[in-house]
Order: structure tokens, then sequence, then C-alpha cells
């Protein structure tokens, strides 16, 4: 995406995006969620058959809530 966005050819979404990438501020998996409009390079890769794209914005999974501990029992209470 870095190279893309490197191109002569790229639109200005792609390359604003490309620079938070490069100053750490997001990553290329979070295109989808940090932007409204995707850039149309982005739009193009995820319609074609030759590309996979792998980085679909996913809900965070639920965090398990932990069962709560049995209360402390006297031994000959058990």
């Amino acid at each position: 995406m870095s190279r893309l966005a490197e191109t002569d050819a790229a639109s200005d979404a792609l390359r604003a995006f490309a620079a938070c990438v490069d100053a750490g501020t997001a990553e290329w998996r979070d295109i989808e969620r940090i932007l409204r409009t995707l850039p149309p390079e982005v739009i193009e890769l995820k319609a074609s058959k030759h590309y996979r794209w792998r980085w679909d914005h996913q809900p965070p999974a639920a965090t398990p809530v932990e069962d709560e501990p049995e209360p402390y029992r006297i031994p000959w209470q058990r």
C-alpha cells in the first residue's frame, strides 16, 4: 500500500493516509475504520478478482468475562 501511495497516480486521500502510517499514527489495516470515504485505489483493490483484501474491518471481539471465583468455604462445609 505504501508503494501504491508513492506512485504519481495515487489519490490525495491515499497519500495522506500513507503519511499517517509513516508517522506511526495509523496502520494500513485501519484504513476502513478511520476514513469515511475510501480512496479509489482501495475500492478498486477490494473489488478486484486478482487481489485478496485481508484487512476487512472487524469490530473488536468482546472480552470474555471471567467467572467469579467461588466464595471461600471452610473445609467441613464442602
